[in-house]
């Protein structure tokens, strides 16, 4: 994964390879690819997804997801301003869990896609606090398997999820309250996420 910042500074999200000497996840670059600093040991060989959100108070921050642990907000030098776990039904009810990306609504719910662990779409609100899970594994149009990214965008006025899924593969777009809305036209194989520059889409 690769966000830029106002800056134009490019940072690099990478799970690391156990046999290097320097186990950094986040890899920070100018725009001319000039190295200036890494950080996040901390996620090796965990660190998977990466969104830059730009706050309202805070102003730009990193939100990482760990394949294992969750979802941290972190500032563009890496130190920890929250950290999103499992919420408590997975215990419960003896479920794994696997983040791969989020995505942030306007009114700072988060939305994190677990496609590693059991497929669903799980909604916070700002402070983190668990609201809602949908999706989930199943063959119904409103199931979400292998659910691996997550993007948010208006369509004819309305802000819809737009969640990359596979088996079969595809992108179901989903009301921010979880409702099934429709599938983005066009054939897709394996998405794996969705970024946007202006008018224009890589899936």
């Amino acid at each position: 994964a690769a966000v830029i910042d106002a800056r134009e500074r490019v940072y690099i999200c990478h799970t690391a390879d156990p046999t290097c000497a320097c186990q950094d996840t986040i890899v920070v670059f100018d725009r001319e690819g000039n190295f200036l600093t890494s950080w996040g040991a901390e996620f090796a060989g965990h660190a998977h997804g990466l969104l830059l959100h730009r706050d309202a108070a805070l102003g730009e921050v990193l939100y990482l997801t760990d394949d294992r642990r969750g979802v941290f907000k972190l500032t563009l030098d890496g130190a920890c301003l929250q950290h999103i776990a499992a919420p408590e039904f997975y215990a419960r009810e003896q479920l794994k869990f696997g983040p791969a990306n989020v995505a942030i609504a306007a009114n700072g719910d988060l939305y994190l896609v677990e496609g590693y662990g059991s497929s669903f779409v799980l909604r916070f609100d700002r402070d983190g606090r668990f609201l809602q899970r949908f999706g989930g594994r199943g063959d119904a149009p409103e199931h979400t398997k292998w659910a691996h990214g997550v993007f948010i965008a208006e369509v004819e006025g309305e802000p819809l999820l737009h969640i990359a899924v596979d088996e079969p593969s595809a992108i179901k777009r989903f009301t921010l309250e979880g409702r099934f809305h429709s599938l983005l036209p066009g054939e897709f194989l394996h998405p794996r996420n969705i970024y946007a520059h202006g008018t224009l889409w890589a899936i």
